[in-house]
């Protein structure tokens, strides 16, 4: 299975890579919606993860290609806890929506039940 964060943080990408490793998960960062996108056409059994503090992103659209691509991909879509209104943009776009704290404290989880989904076939 395939882990895909689009972010532009490098210190965070460097350590979410390093767990998505020791996971044994393939991992892929994107620094653009575009270089997801082509990402996501190479697996389409994926986790993409999205940073709303990620440069300007129109979370709607952004999930909408995503979905065209892929359907059925889980995208979780994390930013900081005062930025409610793109929180719940992404929400109602139908991410799972974490604050950038509480991601930093489950990306391991999520990138442990993407290795799970993807040793299961599914």
């Amino acid at each position: 299975m395939n882990a895909i964060l689009l972010s532009g943080d490098l210190m965070f990408l460097s350590r979410v890579q390093g767990a998505a490793r020791s996971r044994g998960v393939e991992f892929q960062s994107a620094s653009s919606v575009e270089a997801l996108l082509e990402h996501l056409a190479e697996d389409r059994g994926a986790l993409v993860m999205i940073d709303l503090s990620a440069g300007k992103l129109d979370v709607a659209a952004t999930v909408g290609r995503i979905r065209e691509k892929s359907p059925l991909v889980r995208i979780v879509a994390y930013g900081p806890h005062v930025h409610e209104q793109k929180l719940a943009e992404a929400a109602s776009a139908g991410c799972d929506v974490m604050t950038r704290g509480q991601f930093n404290a489950s990306f391991d989880s999520l990138l442990a039940q993407c290795a799970d989904d993807g040793a299961s076939g599914g």
